[in-house]
């Protein structure tokens, strides 16, 4: 587990093996919460990982996250490009909006 120090809107960069990069920045600070500003590519699912959990257990797939070390983060972005609508109709289904609603 990497564990970085950033200030308010310092950027961290995840590069995909596509070449494609996720951005992630804190743009608020309070005593137990930061905001988190996340910009990524279209086909990169972005879940809290309780949303993801329930989306993973209606699927039949394994829910297991965790940021201890030595548990890796599990299904943190899609395998198989084929599987993304599917997902994105998921998370619009569990979040109880369709897909593009505020």
């Amino acid at each position: 587990m990497l564990i970085l120090t950033r200030e308010r809107h310092e950027i961290l960069i995840l590069t995909l093996p596509n070449g494609d990069q996720i951005g992630i920045a804190p743009v608020e600070f309070r005593p137990e919460k930061v905001k988190l500003a996340i910009q990524a590519p279209d086909y990169v699912s972005v879940n809290r990982a309780e949303v993801q959990s329930i989306i993973d257990r209606e699927s039949g797939a394994p829910a297991e996250y965790s940021m201890e070390p030595g548990k890796p983060l599990k299904r943190l972005l899609p395998v198989v490009a084929g599987d993304l609508e599917q997902q994105r109709q998921k998370r619009a289904a569990v979040l109880g909006r369709k897909e593009g609603e505020a």
